[in-house]
């Protein structure tokens, strides 16, 4: 038997979801805006904490809008395609603030937002069941593969491979596993698609260029005033992509094959979460030398962040995430030697709860 409930929004969480209190859980309600009211479907729940979807609405927020995407309802790509832009940013700004609530003299956050909240993904990943026929993306809080063949978030370049991919998988995927999933994505002027690889097999790359190279621009900024004797270090620099346009010598550390890296980059292929990777490091660099910090690390965060610091002390620290949580994590037990000098929320991802964040920390004088 469905359990329903009824419901008062009071706040969006970091991922989208309306919040309410309804006896003594704390219930999660996609497509919802603080204020709403209306009737819910559990799904699941434990102890203190519930999570639903969305009957029907018996009171609307005045911020709700008609949804672009016919998807929307039952995709679990976008998120805040119920409201317009200006709201889906002013949630994105509350929670990056919120998660540098215990950083002493924080920032105000600053916002650059995409100059477009749809046709901007130069990536997507379609899942598939050629047993019972179907490929999309997957539904919410379930793997039940969800119709996409209108979707509006990727490249219109992309259109005619995604919809022929749509419209021919079954013969696409002779040889191919029952469940999987197919990968389309740009490269360069061509578009590619792979089945049944790990993602990104042609090379990560974000699947934002126009807010890349709004970031890029972003770090060259905060990297100009470095004295061309110092030393950047990259870290999870991947091909060098943030420190690209430098002109100081950097070394790019990543796991990654050096493949794009530019003359003034130099690279160590390394695994930063071993424990012995700072020693590696040191053995290559003089620690003297590195003057800027710069790290792109996974959703995880980098725990080790604190020890790396201790032993270069860099002059300035610019890190990038897609988790700010992580990212407040790793940089908050800094602050006694290091302040806050810009904190941004750079919208990769319109239309979802995703972002990057982007903290910039210059070492005290004293």
């Amino acid at each position: 038997m469905t359990k329903k409930v009824q419901f008062k929004i009071d706040h969006m969480d970091p991922l989208g979801q309306g919040v309410s209190k309804i006896s003594d859980k704390i219930v999660f309600i996609p497509s919802t805006l603080p204020g709403e009211e209306g009737e819910a479907e559990i799904l699941k729940e434990s102890k203190g904490v519930a999570f639903a979807k969305l009957i029907h609405l018996t009171k609307k927020s005045p911020d709700r809008i008609e949804p672009q995407c016919p998807h929307f309802e039952t995709c679990n790509g976008c998120h805040y395609l119920h409201t317009d832009y200006n709201h889906e940013l002013n949630f994105k700004k509350n929670s990056l603030q919120k998660d540098f609530q215990k950083f002493e003299e924080c920032c105000e956050v600053e916002t650059l937002k995409a100059p477009s909240r749809m046709a901007y993904r130069n990536r997507v990943q379609l899942h598939y069941n050629k047993k019972i026929g179907l490929i999309g993306f997957h539904g919410y809080k379930s793997n039940r593969i969800i119709d996409a063949k209108n979707c509006q978030i990727f490249d219109p370049s992309m259109k005619e491979v995604f919809d022929d991919t749509i419209q021919n998988f079954q013969s696409l995927l002779k040889g191919e596993p029952l469940k999987g999933h197919i990968e389309i994505y740009l490269n360069g002027n061509e578009v590619k698609r792979t089945f049944n690889k790990p993602y990104s097999e042609g090379g990560f790359s974000q699947v934002n260029k126009e807010m890349n190279q709004r970031a890029l621009d972003l770090i060259s900024n905060q990297l100009e005033d470095s004295s061309t004797e110092g030393l950047i270090l990259d870290l999870f620099g991947g091909s060098g992509n943030l420190t690209r346009g430098q002109k100081n010598s950097t070394l790019v550390v990543d796991i990654y094959p050096k493949d794009k890296t530019e003359g003034h980059q130099s690279f160590l292929n390394l695994d930063l979460f071993n424990e012995n990777s700072l020693d590696e490091i040191i053995e290559t660099v003089d620690r003297r030398a590195v003057t800027h910090l710069v790290i792109d690390p996974p959703r995880s965060g980098f725990k080790q962040l604190e020890e790396y610091v201790e032993a270069f002390r860099p002059q300035k620290i610019v890190y990038m995430s897609c988790k700010p949580s992580t990212m407040s994590r790793d940089v908050i037990p800094l602050q006694e030697n290091y302040k806050m000098q810009k904190l941004v929320l750079l919208d990769f991802f319109p239309s979802t709860f995703h972002y990057e964040g982007l903290i910039v920390l210059e070492r005290k004088t004293n």
